[in-house]
């Protein structure tokens, strides 16, 4: 375990599985590195356990609604207005996909996440499976972490994306804004995506940010952390 004192940081790489390369580059970081695999890439049960072997935790990258009906979040993806039976289906068909998650982070999701009833489907299969909720915040109107906290779900929610603008500077300069909300709240996570412009700057980070005293953890040590601090308070209240 981590010593809990110190400022810590998790990172997380998204939409892992759908190009090879790419997703062995991801399993080739640092293990702190948590991998998120979407559900429905071509042998993504082979790609999860090399990704442990590795060392690294996994989690399920779930497709989920976005507000924007030209975003296609993918096959089996959740929906607002699917039947109870058929939301439980795909979310249990999905982590089926990727076995030994640790927990879920949504994929798109910026209508499904703002929707109480259907998030509360997603939060209590997570419940009775005891894992971590990770809340990607793809829109300010989210209620999901605030579901999870009221359900005594293990959750917390992402500060950063680090490249949504892929240059390299852009990329240092959100990799410097994570520290910075670390050291002033505790605690950061910024979420990246499989480029090649990410992996060069986290490479060359995690040392130095081990050096200046940051402690990288998994998404379970952190999320255990966390609730040790704050005592299921949320990230940021």
């Amino acid at each position: 375990m981590r010593d809990k004192n110190f400022p810590i940081i998790a990172i997380v790489i998204d939409d892992l599985g759908m190009q090879l390369a790419l997703t062995e580059r991801a399993i080739g970081l640092d293990p702190f590195v948590t991998l998120a695999f979407l559900p429905y890439a071509s042998d993504v049960v082979s790609q999860v356990a090399l990704a442990r072997s590795a060392g690294h935790e996994v989690l399920l990258h779930m497709p989920m609604e976005p507000l924007s009906g030209s975003n296609d979040p993918g096959p089996n993806a959740l929906y607002v207005d699917l039947e109870f039976r058929e939301m439980l289906r795909r979310l249990r068909w999905a982590f089926d996909q990727i076995p030994h998650a640790v927990g879920l982070n949504n994929h798109m999701g910026s209508k499904f996440t703002a929707d109480e009833n259907a998030m509360a489907t997603v939060i209590g299969e997570m419940k009775s499976r005891d894992l971590i909720f990770l809340d990607s915040r793809t829109t300010p109107e989210s209620i999901a972490t605030d579901l999870a906290h009221r359900r005594n779900l293990l959750n917390v929610r992402r500060d950063v994306f680090l490249d949504n603008d892929r240059s390299n500077g852009a990329i240092r300069s959100q990799l410097k804004l994570i520290e910075r909300i670390a050291v002033e709240r505790g605690s950061g996570i910024a979420i990246g995506h499989p480029y090649p412009e990410t992996f060069n700057a986290l490479e060359k980070w995690v040392e130095g940010a081990r050096f200046r005293g940051f402690s990288l953890t998994t998404i379970s040590e952190f999320t255990q952390l966390i609730n040790e601090r704050n005592n299921f308070v949320q990230i940021g209240d």
